[in-house]
């Protein structure tokens, strides 16, 4: 009877450390679409790839890496991928949709800036982009690495986009001839309810288009639409 007990005790035992196991790896585990990458510096990025349905990796790919957040608890990445990017098999294009750093409290800072393009040299070797040079786009707060990095990359972007930005208050001149040099299109939408949003806007198209930026400003209630135009 005892050896009985202390059978049982071990059975289980064994079944809640193997339920213990597998829970711990079902927390830890990436979705299909998620992936893992470490910077040389240490610092870590969780991101989404999202692919065309007829995807062939020998071929060159308009390619986008998407901001949608700047501190982790308000970071949209996931949401994005299921509603600003939910037509993203049906675009000629990659996605790239990065969450805030693993551990860190918001997108800015010199490790991360560095970490950052490492990043990108990361997905140049993954990916065949189109023209060697990826597109920054920001949606909400997500503005605010896009705007921040766009002009610190070793390599040379190809596009901003820009959604709802309010990240504006800090550009001086300065500001303004440093994007002006990197010399690329510069496009911004605005919500017709964001008086805010549209009010900054307004004046940061007089300032890049005295600096002769080729830059366009479009009002966008519904965004997954404009993505639609802009990629499909």
């Amino acid at each position: 009877m005892k050896k009985r007990t202390l059978l049982s005790r071990l059975i289980g035992s064994a079944i809640l450390g193997l339920i213990f196991l597998f829970s711990g790896i079902s927390c830890n585990a990436l979705s299909e679409n998620q992936k893992r990458f470490k910077a040389f510096n240490g610092v870590e990025f969780e991101y989404s790839v999202l692919l065309p349905i007829d995807y062939q990796s020998s071929k060159a790919y308009r390619t986008v890496i998407a901001f949608a957040g700047m501190e982790p608890e308000k970071d949209l990445a996931e949401w994005s991928e299921t509603h600003l990017w939910k037509n993203h098999q049906n675009y000629q294009s990659i996605i790239i949709v990065p969450e805030v750093p693993l551990g860190k409290e918001h997108w800015i800072s010199h490790p991360i800036h560095h970490a950052l393009n490492d990043f990108i040299k990361h997905i140049h070797e993954n990916y065949r982009v189109k023209d060697q040079k990826v597109h920054f786009m920001g949606y909400k707060d997500g503005c605010i690495p896009a705007q921040t990095y766009i002009t610190m990359l070793d390599r040379n972007p190809a596009s901003l986009i820009l959604f709802s930005s309010q990240y504006w208050e800090h550009y001086d001149k300065a500001t303004f001839d440093g994007l002006a040099k990197v010399n690329i299109p510069v496009k911004i939408y605005y919500s017709d309810s964001d008086n805010t949003s549209i009010f900054e806007s307004k004046k940061v198209l007089q300032e890049l288009q005295k600096r002769n930026v080729k830059v366009s400003l479009d009002s966008s209630n519904d965004p997954m639409n404009t993505l639609d135009r802009l990629f499909k």
